[in-house]
């Protein structure tokens, strides 16, 4: 596997776009893989937020109370406008509200989803300073502002500059994207977003410089989107000294010649050897001399390694990406405080931005690729119908027995939902061979599923706790399995069923750790596809007899040891086999993918023990079932395939 860039790194994106005009599919990543809009309020608040350099500003905004009178707004097409906000955005697919250094006095946005709901419209609107700034005294300029935006089809973002009062617009400055070496437009944020605030810092020297008239716009195009909000709007000289650290590097080995995703959490038998790099920008003015990157690392084990950048000067507006030759092995349990750092031998005008941590920790049998939550995403059954799934990839080094897994859950899960853990080794394949739209997918082989859970309904209990812990039974369905992991990639995968939403699975997915590989935490929607979905989701393998701290440990089921469905999948009849541990009036109840009823039965006064109920099934339609025993109003669920 390619080396991975962690922490605060900056992915860059080739999109390409399909022309339905679906909510949910989009086509947003470096292989132009599928990846889906997400329906979920996003609560950002990362650690490593660069913060707003300290020169002295030549003009500043807030936006205190409303627009000011030297602020102008031209639609220039569309239903979308720039428009004052003290609360944020709105619609179907809300993004969370600007967190900017003067949010409580308000700020400005375009609200893509809330003022475009119907879709299809093309969108682009421009908020102009119709204020000349004074820059003549000044040779390197730069315009700061605060920002929350995130990517779903083709939205752009650009800032304008222009020299002469704003009768033209010399300058043409993209924000969130860029121009490849071809001219190509290429995105480098995705819908998972920018911090919350975001810093940009654009030199806009090449047009403002020791200009008395500079005006600055900020344009949008789109259609359908998310939306992009800004404040705290400063022009401001350029540093004489600026280094920032952009991206902190952590790549595990192989075993071989070749490197794993990094985890937030890794067992002690299959930690490797762990490769530390760095992604450092000089802002400032002055080249910057003997850069030099250091990475110590403290918590369960010690390691310090200094890196003495292979150029060693690094000029003005240039930037890169080196990797110390050094590697560290942990060898105990417990957390590690990743401290990353850069210098050079000038002394830095904003030293702010230029270090970052990065924690994980080294456990006796957990498995995840999460660690910290220092900013918290989700994904859910409110995608689509029941059936939706999500998956993490683990590497394993070593053989083991996987035992159980760990589902955290959000607080917006409704108890009454229940799930299934199933495991299956990934298969790479070509999508859409021959064509422009041609990509590389790696998924799980669902057609050889190597171990099942038992369903379990998510009491809340376990929503009131955030996570529950399911267990891999040694026997399901009436058959042994076995537990044993080789050394392979595996997906541990969650299917939920929601009652047609009315009780939605909320998995919480980690920001912290977003720049996994494209394919390693994945989204299944029923009736489409896998799609990528880029971040740590909360779903953690267990080997051995662990147990997620602050789990709800899951018991035999009240009203059923066992509960079998044969054959299945089935194109007829079938036979419900069950053991109850309860006495009492029992019901059968079948839904499909949507939670709506398509069979029920009665059946009447059933004595503890083991029972059999056939039913003919060749009236439904192929697909998907649920199936659910009920006594006392506790139940026992199944899943039914009508082939």
């Amino acid at each position: 596997m390619k080396k991975i860039l962690l922490s605060a790194c900056v992915i860059v994106l080739s999109m390409g776009v399909h022309a339905q005009q679906l909510k949910d599919v989009a086509i947003v990543s470096t292989n132009k893989a599928p990846y889906l809009k997400e329906k979920a309020t996003i609560n950002m608040n990362q650690n490593t937020v660069m913060q707003a350099r300290s020169s002295a500003a030549v003009f500043e905004e807030d936006f205190d109370g409303g627009m000011p009178d030297n602020w102008t707004v031209n639609t220039a097409e569309g239903p979308v406008d720039w428009k004052w906000t003290d609360e944020g955005m709105t619609g179907d697919y809300p993004t969370a509200a600007l967190e900017s250094t003067t949010a409580a006095n308000g700020w400005m946005m375009v609200d893509s989803d809330g003022d475009n709901f119907e879709g299809g419209a093309q969108e682009h609107t421009q908020l102009i300073l119709n204020q000349d700034v004074d820059c003549s005294a000044i040779a390197n300029v730069v315009v700061s502002f605060e920002q929350m935006f995130r990517r779903w089809q083709a939205d752009t973002c650009i800032v304008r500059v222009s020299n002469d009062g704003g009768d033209t617009w010399a300058g043409k400055y993209y924000v969130n994207s860029a121009l490849d070496a071809n001219g190509q437009w290429y995105a480098t944020i995705d819908q998972s977003g920018t911090d919350n605030p975001d810093v940009k810092m654009i030199n806009i020297s090449e047009v403002a410089g020791n200009s008395a008239n500079v005006r600055i716009m900020f344009e949008w195009f789109g259609s359908w989107d998310y939306g992009w909000q800004i404040d705290d709007v400063r022009i401001i000289e350029q540093p004489a000294n600026d280094l920032e650290l952009y991206a902190s590097v952590i790549n595990m080995t192989d075993g071989s010649d070749g490197f794993r995703d990094f985890y937030g959490i890794v067992p002690s038998n299959q930690i490797s050897e762990i490769e530390y790099g760095v992604g450092v920008y000089n802002f400032g003015v002055n080249t910057q001399t003997n850069v030099t990157s250091v990475v110590d690392v403290t918590g369960a084990g010690a390691f310090n390694d200094s890196y003495v950048y292979s150029n060693s000067d690094l000029e003005s507006d240039s930037s890169y990406v080196e990797y110390h030759s050094n590697m560290y092995l942990p060898s105990n349990n417990g957390e590690y405080i990743n401290t990353f750092s850069v210098s050079s031998n000038e002394t830095d005008d904003n030293p702010n931005d230029n270090g970052m941590e990065v924690l994980f920790s080294v456990s006796d049998t957990v498995f995840a690729p999460y660690y910290a939550f220092d900013s918290q995403g989700t994904v859910s059954t409110g995608f689509s119908a029941d059936g939706f799934k999500a998956a993490n990839l683990i590497e394993t080094l070593v053989a083991d027995e996987l035992t159980s897994a760990t589902l955290l859950l959000n607080p917006n899960t409704v108890a009454g939902g229940f799930v299934q853990i199933t495991v299956a080794s990934g298969v790479e394949e070509v999508q859409n061979p021959g064509t422009a739209d041609e990509y590389t997918s790696f998924s799980p082989d669902e057609n050889n599923v190597l171990m099942y859970s038992e369903f379990y309904t998510i009491t809340q209990a376990d929503v009131d706790a955030n996570s529950v812990t399911i267990p891999i039974p040694t026997n399901y369905n009436g058959a042994p399995q076995d537990r044993n992991l080789a050394p392979g990639n595996y997906f541990i995968i969650v299917e939920c069923y929601s009652n047609a939403d009315a009780n939605p699975v909320v998995i919480a997915d980690d920001k912290t750790y977003p720049n996994r590989g494209v394919w390693s935490s994945i989204i299944f929607v029923p009736g489409e596809q896998w799609y990528t979905n880029g971040e740590a989701l909360g779903i953690a393998a267990n080997f051995g007899t662990w147990a997620f701290e602050g789990s709800v440990s899951i018991e035999e089921n009240s009203i059923a040891s066992s509960f079998n469905t044969f054959p299945n999948p089935t194109n007829g009849i079938t036979r419900f086999a069950y053991n109850l541990n309860t006495s009492g009036d029992l019901t059968i109840t079948v839904r499909n993918i949507m939670g709506q009823v398509v069979y029920t039965s009665a059946e009447g006064y059933k004595t503890a023990g083991a029972h059999e109920t056939t039913i003919d099934f060749s009236n439904l339609a192929k697909g998907t079932y649920t199936s659910e025993l009920t006594i006392h109003n506790a139940s026992v669920n199944g899943k039914l395939i009508v082939k």
